[in-house]
């Protein structure tokens, strides 16, 4: 299965981004795309990090999504705080971790974020978060770059 993409500016990036057609659609894919594509990957990756890293920063990542997207629903405009992915992966040991058990959690907290996201009134898509290194931006703003985030790492571990 290929995720179908659109060209989109995104304000986070600065930059055109592909954005699923379909973002929830995509976004409910995207643990089994990923999964399928780490075991069939190379153990190296070669420059980077290898495709058991990318599947615990992507572990990690919707962690931090589903704290953020709590805080913007929970909080009026709350100030989101950024963190070093660089960092996180020597201090939380990217290389040593269970692969299979970074999948899994990816997965599940994927299901829980979707869950609520699923729940959400336009109004709700609406609600706003300052984060200081990009500024104001709507939790649409916010999963729209997440959905991004999955296509590139998914191309990344595919060596596409």
């Amino acid at each position: 299965m290929n995720i179908e993409t659109t060209r989109q500016f995104c304000p986070i990036c600065s930059a055109e981004i592909e954005v699923p057609v379909d973002i929830i659609a995509a976004m409910a894919a995207a643990p089994g795309l990923i999964t399928e594509a780490v075991r069939r990957a190379p153990l190296s990756g070669g420059d980077g990090w290898s495709p058991a890293e990318v599947a615990v920063h992507l572990a990690d990542t919707e962690i931090v999504t589903g704290w953020r997207l709590r805080q913007i629903l929970a909080e009026d405009e709350p100030t989101i705080q950024p963190y070093d992915q660089e960092k996180w992966a020597a201090a939380l040991r990217y290389r040593e971790r269970d692969v299979g058990l970074a999948l899994e959690a990816f997965a599940a907290a994927r299901r829980a974020n979707l869950e609520i996201l699923g729940l959400l009134s336009d109004d709700e898509w609406e609600r706003a978060c300052v984060q200081p290194e990009y500024g104001r931006q709507t939790l649409r703003t916010r999963v729209r770059h997440k959905s991004d985030h999955d296509i590139a790492h998914l191309r990344q571990i595919r060596g596409d």
